[in-house]
């Protein structure tokens, strides 16, 4: 049976989700997801009207994410987001001098 839930009620991963796994990792994962999905869907619906849609959700999840880091990470300072920076190099995956 097809959901009727809105797209924005949609639960996403926990925020720690970066911490547990780091920024990068999780971004490739979501990305090697995505990119056969999208290339699908715009095959179906056209590439311009599915990048449309997917560039409008990604930013709207991008908006509420932000917030829900910076509090996750105990503020928005510079001070705090270097502290943050640990998840981003988590196994390597970027140096940070």
């Amino acid at each position: 049976m097809a959901s009727t839930r809105n797209s924005s009620s949609l639960e996403l991963p926990p925020v720690d989700l970066n911490q547990r796994i780091g920024v990068l990792t999780r971004r490739e994962v979501e990305g090697r997801l995505l990119a056969p999905l999208l290339a699908g869907l715009g095959r179906e619906f056209g590439a311009e009207r599915v990048l449309r849609v997917t560039r409008a959700a990604i930013v709207a999840i991008a908006r509420r994410q932000g917030p829900e880091l910076a509090k996750a990470m105990g503020g928005s300072s510079l001070a705090t987001f270097r502290e943050s920076l640990i998840h981003w190099t988590k196994g390597q995956a970027a140096m940070a001098d």
